[in-house]
């Protein structure tokens, strides 16, 4: 259980603060603007802060939808790293609505994508990219 606290921590503070400019669908500027708006959604920046299930439940799907807005916005160079994070929290997103938001139920391997090397690079690329080229540390 603890595990499965750290590792939906780190998805949600890790990947959710990012930020810069606007734009059109699968750009550098679509995508920084996406991401700041994601950075800047406080239910989704305190998820894991809650105890309450029906709270956990819609704070997933919420983060799931942007995420997947995300993917959609990401531009060719990170791509195939967005979609496998967006798969990723998707599949957590599944796990947390099929377990009505009791985390104690999830069944580990169902989420076990998350704790994976291909996960870990993924998310590693795309805090690379916001801070490179959206000026902004999502390690801070």
């Amino acid at each position: 259980m603890r595990k499965l606290v750290v590792i939906i921590v780190a998805v949600v503070s890790g990947l959710t603060v990012a930020g810069c400019g606007g734009g059109s669908a699968r750009s550098q500027s679509a995508f920084c603007k996406k991401v700041k708006s994601v950075k800047n959604d406080a239910s989704l920046n305190n998820l894991t802060s809650s105890q309450d299930p029906a709270k956990i439940k819609a704070g997933f799907k919420r983060a799931s939808t942007a995420f997947n807005d995300m993917e959609k916005k990401a531009p060719t160079s990170i791509d195939a790293d967005m979609k496998k994070v967006a798969q990723a929290i998707d599949a957590l997103n599944t796990e947390i609505q099929r377990v009505n938001g009791d985390v104690s139920k999830i069944d580990q391997t169902k989420v076990a994508q998350l704790s994976g090397k291909d996960f870990q690079t993924a998310g590693d690329n795309v805090t690379k990219f916001a801070k490179d080229k959206c000026g902004v540390d999502l390690n801070s």
